[in-house]
């Protein structure tokens, strides 16, 4: 037996944005917000950006011997973001799923079994989602010249034949249902293939440029996923229902492509640099240490600073999970979920200037007090360089140590100490680990008897809920669920009542 269900379509889409913006650093009269209220001249620009992007499509589905079936998709884009000559791309997917439980006599405890494998490729041609024109090297407005104006040439060339960016997508899963579906697994792998990325490579200034966009490296993301979920107990009065997930995800560096980076690629607004095989989530600081981890400080006690950064971890959690449970018994309802993760680091930017700023309880001390009457009397723990040096290797791997140490004896102002280094050799660089257990959510519910709104209502319930109730964290002051901190605002907990009324 064969099913065929065929699709296509087109589709055309222009955007177009305009805008004019007006502003000025100073008002005549005090909170008086009116650009006819300026001190200075105004200042402003005017936007305008347009797009287009012409589709077609189409999608196959095919269902053969009623347990296996395949899919097509193909998808031909046209953008105007990207050169003429290359701004047209293809991308296909195929996926194959079978239900081996419909065609083939299993154990009994066997209840469910579905294989499933798809692959992708999708294309991108937006070099940057909010400039359609970023693929063009063209002037920028400049500042004033002796009351005239200025256009000033980029410093960032940008490579004539840009392609688009491509990730190819490659997923392969079991379902596996046991004990009358009571028990059921679902395990994915999946891989990711990430090349001709849009990149800024370094370049010789005798060039005239700084850099040069170009499409180079080759990355790979790769992962397991996991979904346990069962019904531990069922009875006429009492159902048990719980699930676990777990899963992780991390990216390589396969290649780099760029000529001259020798297997190298810098790291994009962060110090180091990662080598082919490495993850991309590796964390470097400038901070010295020793190589068991010690602050070192300059003869000044101030903390010192390496010329080169080192390797300090991984940001990326080594897994996630989640547990969900749901228990019913008779009318009473009850539900919650946990979640959280396992390992990685995340920058605190909170607790860097709580420190910095003498919020931090741990701030409040006898050396506070005494830098407040201009007395010098905290030595920082750590060590001062006696002699020798330490060289590292571009991916922040110690080539070679000489140093030898002597403790740190000299006594500082802790208010300045704070300001200048704010407590970073007290606090692990302000990298706390991202392990948290979180209770997600709790919700407490009771379903009315028929008896008592008999008349009045089809059904009636009344539920207590409450979010974020508690959580089990490594890092203090901050909620690690966003896996960072750039002074985020608090999470919030909250607790309500539901009433569900059915006519």
């Amino acid at each position: 037996m064969l099913r065929l269900n065929v699709n296509a379509g087109g589709a055309n889409s222009y955007r177009n944005l305009k805008s004019a913006i007006s502003s000025t650093d100073g008002l005549t009269i005090p909170e008086f917000y009116n650009l006819s209220n300026t001190t200075n001249p105004l200042t402003g620009r005017n936007i305008l950006q347009e797009r287009r992007t012409t589709s077609a499509y189409g999608t196959i589905d095919v269902e053969a011997l009623k347990f296996l079936y395949l899919n097509f998709t193909g998808r031909y884009d046209k953008a105007s973001t990207l050169a003429i000559n290359n701004n047209a791309y293809f991308y296909p997917s195929v996926g194959l799923s079978a239900v081996l439980s419909d065609a083939l006599k299993l154990p009994q405890p066997i209840s469910f079994l579905k294989t499933r494998a798809s692959w992708a490729k999708v294309n991108t041609g937006f070099v940057d989602p909010n400039d359609p024109y970023a693929h063009i090297l063209t002037y920028s407005i400049g500042n004033k010249w002796n009351n005239k104006g200025s256009v000033v040439w980029p410093g960032t060339a940008i490579a004539p034949q840009l392609i688009p960016s491509t990730v190819e997508s490659a997923e392969y899963g079991l379902v596996l249902g046991l004990l009358r579906n009571r028990i059921n697994i679902d395990a994915t792998y999946f891989r990711n293939k990430e090349y001709n990325g849009f990149t800024t490579v370094p370049q010789s200034e005798a060039s005239g440029y700084l850099n040069l966009l170009q499409n180079a490296n080759i990355y790979v993301r790769k992962g397991w996923e996991f979904v346990v979920s069962g019904t531990p107990v069922l009875n006429s009065d009492f159902k048990w229902e719980t699930t676990f997930n777990f899963s992780n995800s991390h990216r390589w560096l396969k290649k780099a492509t760029a000529p001259g980076s020798n297997g190298f690629v810098d790291k994009i607004n962060e110090p180091g640099s990662i080598k082919e095989g490495d993850r991309t989530d590796r964390v470097f600081i400038t901070y010295s240490q020793t190589a068991d981890g010690r602050p070192i400080y300059n003869a000044n006690g101030s903390l010192a600073f390496d010329a080169n950064p080192h390797f300090f971890g991984y940001a990326d959690s080594k897994w996630m999970y989640g547990w969900q449970n749901s228990f019913n018994y008779k009318n009473i309802g009850l539900s919650f979920s946990f979640d959280g993760r396992l390992g990685g680091l995340i920058y605190s930017t909170t607790n860097q200037k709580m420190w910095w700023g003498g919020a931090a309880i741990e701030t409040a001390n006898s050396y506070r007090d005494d830098a407040i009457a201009g007395n010098n009397t905290y030595i920082a723990p750590g060590v001062v360089v006696k002699d020798g040096s330490v060289t590292y290797d571009r991916r922040g791997e110690i080539v070679s140590d000489t140093r030898q140490y002597e403790e740190n004896t000299t006594a500082v102002n802790y208010i300045s100490f704070m300001q200048s280094d704010a407590g970073n050799a007290l606090n692990n660089y302000f990298y706390y680990s991202g392990s948290y257990l979180k209770m997600r959510e709790l919700v407490l519910s009771y379903n009315l008897p028929a008896t008592w709104v008999k008349g009045i209502f089809k059904a009636a319930s009344v539920s207590f809920i409450g979010n974020n109730l508690f959580i089990l964290s490594k890092i203090p002051n901050v909620d690690p669920d966003a896996e960072s901190d750039n002074l985020q605002t608090p999470s919030v907990r909250s607790l309500g009542f539901n009433i569900n009324l059915k006519f």
